[in-house]
């Protein structure tokens, strides 16, 4: 079971077994189309791959067709961040270790010119350009943090480490407003601000099986 670190600023600590966060409907197709960013504050020693953030199919209809994106850690430390559907898929992966056991910040971002971009640590580490395909779907996505998923597989690559301050926004965040705001406490208010999972709820030190924010 996952659980929150017994401190002030309590985060969500994932045992790499079999913990994830799921929420079941988390986009109708609005999110993660032309531009969007995704940012996470992360630590982990790295010693196996593990998913950071993933968009699953909600249903078995057409999956190669719908968008998804993802960030995952791979056993090493480097970051690959990815981006796509129905063939035409994008990647940035740092050359740099992170899985060093420190908190480190994460954030991918998709552009209207296509440009898709991996930070760590509020510095742009990688680069790719996208390019939509016709019949490219955009549906109903389930939400993961902590695991990677599949209408035609079972859980796999699960994370072990902690997790924190998770933020979509549907519009792309610049490298300034990544680097300046990564430490920042939002209001919830802010411009573009599409979800925000904070994941310090619950008890320190504790199991939450059930916290739903």
């Amino acid at each position: 079971l996952f659980s929150l670190s017994a401190s002030a600023a309590n985060v969500l600590a994932f045992g790499g077994d079999n913990d994830l966060v799921r929420n079941s409907a988390f986009s109708a197709g609005s999110f993660a189309k032309t531009s969007f960013s995704v940012e996470l504050w992360f630590k982990s020693d790295a010693v196996n791959r593990g998913y950071l953030v993933q968009s699953a199919n909600s249903s078995s209809s057409s999956p190669e067709q719908k968008i998804r994106y993802s960030m995952r850690l791979e056993a090493g430390g480097s970051v690959i961040a990815s981006y796509g559907g129905n063939s035409s898929y994008v990647s940035a992966a740092s050359t740099s270790s992170y899985g060093d056991g420190n908190w480190h910040h994460a954030a991918m971002t998709l552009a209207s010119s296509g440009v898709f971009t991996l930070y760590i640590d509020g510095a742009a580490v990688a680069t790719d350009s996208y390019s939509e395909a016709s019949g490219t779907r955009y549906y109903t996505h389930s939400l993961y943090l902590g695991v990677l998923t599949s209408t035609s597989f079972s859980n796999s690559s699960y994370f072990k480490g902690q997790m924190r301050d998770v933020r979509f926004w549907s519009v792309t965040r610049s490298s300034a407003e990544i680097l300046a705001n990564r430490d920042a406490t939002l209001t919830g208010a802010e411009a573009g601000l599409f979800a925000w999972y904070t994941l310090d709820q619950g008890v320190g030190g504790g199991t939450s099986t059930s916290t739903s924010t």
